[in-house]
């Protein structure tokens, strides 16, 4: 009798694992960290073909953080085609959406913004982007045209350490040992089958 009550308790307990654990339920994994910087228009920007000295153009673009770390971001402009000359006297001035200056001068100078700029996740922000033809350009520059990419680069927060100012936040590890204990409470009970049917056996053979 007390090793039919000890089976009986190993089973029992098994089943009570299980019924906590079941076997369809899911847990979420600690997401991966990843940079990913989007913009919005990704290709085209500003057109600078048709203006004249004194003219300057004003344009916005939508910086996106989707990936699943806060990162700091920066920008820069690289030459692609067309004048060179006209690419090189054009001037560049971006400001944040309170007006905040992040950079003004040449455009073939900007090599990156005054200071990185922070992006948590699942957030954006918009820069309105000026560009202005001087007045002291001849009008030798009227009707030229040339092409320019604004570059973006962006580091995790994870990579380069936590800002004082935004401190990066650390993804929920939400994963559980719910595996081992739904094994456990497998062999558990297997166990108690096994030495069920060893009882079971003896007894009959005992009654024969």
């Amino acid at each position: 009798m007390k090793k039919f009550n000890f089976i009986f308790t190993f089973l029992v307990f098994g089943i009570f694992v299980l019924l906590l654990n079941p076997l369809y339920e899911t847990n979420a994994n600690k997401l991966d960290p990843i940079v990913d910087i989007d913009t919005l228009p990704r290709d085209y920007f500003i057109m600078v073909d048709r203006l004249k000295p004194g003219d300057s153009i004003t344009s916005q673009i939508k910086v996106i953080n989707k990936g699943t770390l806060n990162f700091n971001y920066n920008m820069w402009s690289e030459y692609v085609k067309g004048s060179k000359e006209y690419y090189d006297s054009l001037y560049l001035e971006i400001n944040d959406r309170n007006n905040n200056n992040l950079y003004s001068g040449k455009l073939s100078e900007f090599k990156g913004l005054k200071n990185t700029r922070n992006l948590l996740i699942f957030t954006s922000e918009i820069l309105s982007v000026k560009v202005l033809v001087p007045h002291e350009i001849g009008n030798e520059f009227q009707g030229l045209s040339t092409d320019v990419k604004l570059l973006f680069n962006a580091m995790g927060e994870e990579q380069v350490g936590s800002s004082n100012e935004h401190p990066g936040e650390r993804l929920p590890n939400t994963s559980t040992n719910s595996f081992n204990l739904i094994a456990i409470g497998i062999s558990l009970i297997l166990c108690g089958l096994i030495f069920f049917i060893i009882r079971y056996r003896k007894s009959k053979i005992t009654k024969e």
